[in-house]
């Protein structure tokens, strides 16, 4: 949808939520191209969430998973933003990944409807600093 002349609580950047995937359950993120494999590093992962203006709280419920690890259980959108029409961004730090993020939206219904499903607007993944690039670059030569 057009994010023009919108305005969403919680946020400064409307055209995050504007758009996004309803009912996805799985995404892999490249995190290197084809030819370069790296080295497991950690990864902050940013998501957005907007709940549809007809979502009613307990109505889409789904757990969070990144790496195989559930990062948030029974997240509720609209519970969670207390109203319909604002934006919600959920952080998760120190993820660790080599080549590929792997992001779940398990539904608590094991057969959701498409009023039921997860819905997302973004993602965001961040590299890291890590421990061993901070101290070469404070490290006298």
């Amino acid at each position: 949808h057009d994010f023009k002349g919108v305005y969403i609580a919680g946020t400064d950047k409307p055209w995050l939520f504007t758009s996004g995937c309803q009912g996805m359950r799985r995404c892999e993120v490249p995190l290197a191209d084809d030819t370069t494999r790296q080295k497991a590093a950690m990864y902050t992962v940013r998501l957005g969430f907007k709940a549809l203006p007809e979502d009613k709280e307990g109505q889409r419920v789904f757990d969070i998973k990144l790496q195989d690890k559930v990062v948030l259980e029974s997240f509720d959108i609209l519970k969670t933003a207390g109203r319909i029409n604002k934006a919600v961004i959920k952080e998760f730090k120190g993820i660790r990944a080599e080549d590929v993020l792997i992001l779940e939206l398990l539904p608590e219904s094991v057969d959701p409807k498409m009023n039921e499903a997860p819905i997302i607007n973004f993602i965001e993944v961040i590299r890291e600093e890590s421990r061993e690039i901070a101290l070469r670059k404070t490290s006298p030569m």
